[in-house]
């Protein structure tokens, strides 16, 4: 409750908003997998939860939104051109990318949008654009794989474990993760990495534990 307060203070829409969308998505898959085993006040109360959460987190990214708007004159900084100038990057190095570490280098030099002006990207702020510009098509490919295959891997976990809490709390974190990545960085920084994964691996371990007290 302390670090969601901390989130909305911070004014930061994209953790507010992949944190809403990570429950709601989590909470909706929880209900298609078991819906034939849980009971209809369950499904009512899950379902209120749900819609609950995603309401607080798009009416806070709005309320944000219109503050940035009236204090800035626009909500979105310099996140087009960014998108705009790694897909120039990508069609000029369709297989590798520029290279994880070049992609500040070519945002300010060859590829330096008309009308740029901050100083210090080093990311286009979404990570499909990154790796995209940055490692290619074989990169994306990578970076996708990882998302599928770690999404199908919950999911069967989800479904082998009785007690279902912590891996339920895994799969918000690796949607939440993954919908702040259109907007942030998050797998190139290697703070938030290391929470990312420390807490991952900590719900997937609920499944080993239960594996082990079965045998």
């Amino acid at each position: 409750i302390l670090s969601v307060f901390c989130i909305l203070m911070s004014d930061s829409r994209g953790a507010i908003i992949g944190l809403a969308l990570g429950i709601f998505l989590s909470l909706i898959i929880y209900v298609t997998l078991f819906i034939k085993r849980i009971s209809k006040q369950k499904l009512i109360r899950v379902t209120a939860l749900a819609l609950f959460v995603l309401g607080i987190g798009a009416s806070s990214v709005f309320l944000i939104n219109k503050d940035r708007i009236a204090k800035f004159g626009d909500d979105g900084g310099e996140r087009s051109m960014m998108i705009t100038a790694s897909y120039n990057m990508w069609k000029d190095h369709k297989a590798f990318g520029v290279g994880l570490s070049n992609w500040q280098d070519n945002y300010y030099g060859q590829y330096r949008p008309e009308g740029q002006r901050e100083k210090g990207l080093s990311m286009p702020h979404n990570m499909i654009a990154y790796y995209l510009s940055t490692t290619g098509v074989i990169g994306l490919l990578g970076y996708f794989s990882y998302y599928i295959l770690t999404f199908i891997g919950l999911l069967r976990l989800l479904k082998m474990t009785p007690s279902r809490a912590l891996l339920l709390a895994g799969l918000i974190i690796f949607l939440a993760f993954g919908i702040h990545g259109m907007v942030n960085g998050t797998l190139n920084d290697k703070k938030i990495s290391r929470v990312y994964f420390a807490l991952l691996g900590f719900a997937v371990s609920s499944y080993t534990a239960y594996s082990l007290t079965k045998k």
